[in-house]
Order: structure tokens, then C-alpha cells, then sequence
């Protein structure tokens, strides 16, 4: 019998592509995208750069703003975007971050929870990121009320 299940926050709750799709289409308007594929490939590769650029971030060696624009610049000079300013990439993570206040879940989460806590099976989130920044996420999902543990 199962007693409980815990979620991740990120693509398990909610599709991450989404907010990263919106900020990038408002804040680079002018940087052709043919398909939802190639928002899927640039969207990798940022999280690549995010991953690289991270523990530096951690360990206090870059500021957040220095971590934004360089996982933002690598990313488009992988696309072969290189001519975007700070400026810009700044801009782009402020929508970015605008989007993730308004981050809906997956259609089928909230049923799910409620159909496991009607069986009497406790429900969790567990997470490696950052615990203010996935509590955040949460709240904006509308599922803080939701969670018996959280793991961060």
C-alpha cells in the first residue's frame, strides 16, 4: 500500500518551458523562432548555462545579476544571438521572473492530490532548488496548502 508520494516542483507540477517561452518572446522580440522545438532546444541550453554558472552564485563568487546575464549571454551565443546587451538580458529576466509569479499546474495535479488525500496518502514536494525560490513556485501554483513535507 501506498502511504505516500512526493513531487518534484519543476516539470512534474508545472511546465517550465512556458514562462521561459513568454519572457523570451517579449524581452527578444526580434529573434525568430519557427517552432516550440526550438524553444525547447534554447530553453536546454539555458539550463545548461544555469547549471554551469550556479555554483559560482552559491560559493558568492558572482552577484545574481552577474549569474542572470552570463547563463542569459552564453545561451545566446550558443544561438548565435550575440549582440543582446546587459541591459536587455536583464530586462528578460524580470519578465522571466514576472512569468514565474503567474505559473498555473498541470490540469490533472490538483485533482490528483485531492484524489491521493481522499485515499489517505500524504503528499510531499521534494526539491534541490533553492527552498524560497521553489516556495515561491508553489505559492504561485496555488498548492501550498497542499503539502504535508517539504524537502528542499
Amino acid at each position: 500500500m501506498i502511504r505516500a508520494v512526493y513531487f518534484d516542483v519543476d516539470d512534474t507540477l508545472y511546465d517550465q518551458l512556458l514562462p521561459f517561452k513568454a519572457a523570451f518572446k517579449k524581452a527578444f522580440p526580434n529573434i525568430v523562432i519557427t517552432n516550440n522545438s526550438c524553444y525547447e532546444r534554447i530553453f536546454k541550453i539555458f539550463r545548461t548555462c544555469s547549471d554551469s554558472i550556479f555554483p559560482k552564485y552559491e560559493e558568492k563568487q558572482v552577484s545574481v545579476e552577474e549569474m542572470w546575464i552570463k547563463r542569459m549571454s552564453d545561451t545566446l551565443n550558443n544561438i548565435r544571438e550575440s549582440d543582446i546587451d546587459s541591459r536587455r538580458i536583464l530586462n528578460f529576466q524580470r519578465i522571466y521572473n514576472d512569468e514565474l509569479e503567474h505559473i498555473k499546474p498541470f490540469s490533472q495535479i490538483p485533482q490528483l492530490i485531492s484524489s491521493l488525500k481522499a485515499i489517505n496518502v500524504s503528499v510531499g514536494i521534494i526539491s534541490n532548488g533553492d527552498h524560497k525560490h521553489q516556495i515561491d513556485k508553489i505559492v504561485s501554483l496555488g498548492l501550498e496548502n497542499d503539502f504535508l513535507q517539504k524537502i528542499f
